[in-house]
């Protein structure tokens, strides 16, 4: 199933405030995109049967500038009936130089 995703203001804001260059914080977004498009059941249906609540939270790992960084995203899945993802919030872990 090819899932629609919807991505808050807020969380592209969070990304950009992140500073990435390469890749950009626009590429950082897509390749998200595509993945939960592409993908999103698995994090839903691993959350359905475990949490009673709308979220799930997927993590994205980059490399950028020689170091390892984690975004996670929580992702609202109340519309998933009907084939919608929407991405809420965004949390920026950097991890360390390789």
């Amino acid at each position: 199933m090819a899932w629609w995703v919807s991505i808050t203001p807020e969380v592209v804001r969070g990304v950009e405030a992140c500073g990435f260059k390469d890749p950009s914080p626009a590429r950082i977004l897509e390749s998200v995109e595509y993945h939960l498009a592409h993908y999103g059941e698995t994090g839903a249906l691993e959350r359905w049967n475990k949490c009673p609540d709308d979220f799930f939270i997927y993590s994205h790992v980059l490399i950028e500038g020689g170091r390892f960084h984690t975004l996670e995203f929580l992702v609202n899945d109340t519309s998933a009936e009907a084939g919608v993802l929407r991405i809420v919030w965004v949390e920026h872990y950097p991890g360390d130089f390789l």
